[in-house]
């Protein structure tokens, strides 16, 4: 986008007409350079921050990009328009992380809850439902600045044992199962935004 924004906290902050307002003059400057640039109109977009809610990715969607990356970790399953990138700086980088990184898998998550975006309320148990949970096992939830918990799976549902409290605005929330045939890493997070009390 054209001014590099934080939609993260400015979705946390503003009120909804005022964010579409934002993302449209961003939009607007940013597919005009784009344009002056390289002569026509850009398809994807990686999200500033990899800061993404339900709002900001029903309206570029709606303004024609196919993909949209988010910093989300995981792989891509080639389904949907959210494409996680994996991040390759600081306490991230060097080449035999990069390569382990390279090995996981997408884990086949059909729907979750809470929902990416901005949390309704702190406190929740967090689920993921998904295909084929035969093939899964050794599963754990992750949110951020608590880390891996101990999750429960009961047929094609994995939930953290207990309630999880986000303690930061910008929580990445996650799963990961290990592919009893692959014997690898499979994840699936997302974004959720959570209000101050």
């Amino acid at each position: 986008l054209y001014s590099h924004p934080n939609l993260g906290l400015l979705r946390l902050k503003l009120p909804k007409e005022k964010y579409l307002k934002l993302l449209e003059r961003e939009n607007r400057l940013s597919v005009k350079r784009f344009k002056e640039l390289f002569g026509r109109k850009p398809e994807f977009l990686a999200f500033p921050y990899g800061d993404y809610d339900k709002l900001s990715v029903a309206f570029f969607k709606r303004t024609g990009y196919k993909l949209l990356f988010t910093q989300d970790r995981g792989s891509y399953s080639g389904k949907g328009i959210l494409v996680p990138r994996m991040a390759i700086v600081g306490s991230q980088s060097g080449f035999k992380k990069f390569v382990k990184d390279l090995q996981v898998e997408p884990l086949p998550v059909k729907s979750h809850r809470p929902d990416y975006g901005v949390l309704k309320r702190n406190g929740v148990v967090v689920k993921f439902f998904i295909d084929f949970p035969q093939d899964y096992g050794n599963c754990a939830v992750y949110a951020s600045k608590l880390g891996w918990r101990r999750a429960k799976k009961e047929g094609n549902e994995i939930s953290s044992a207990e309630k999880l409290y986000f303690v930061k605005r910008k929580t990445r929330v996650g799963v990961r199962c290990y592919d009893k045939k692959s014997g690898r890493k499979a994840e699936f997070f997302f974004l959720t935004l959570v209000k101050k009390r």
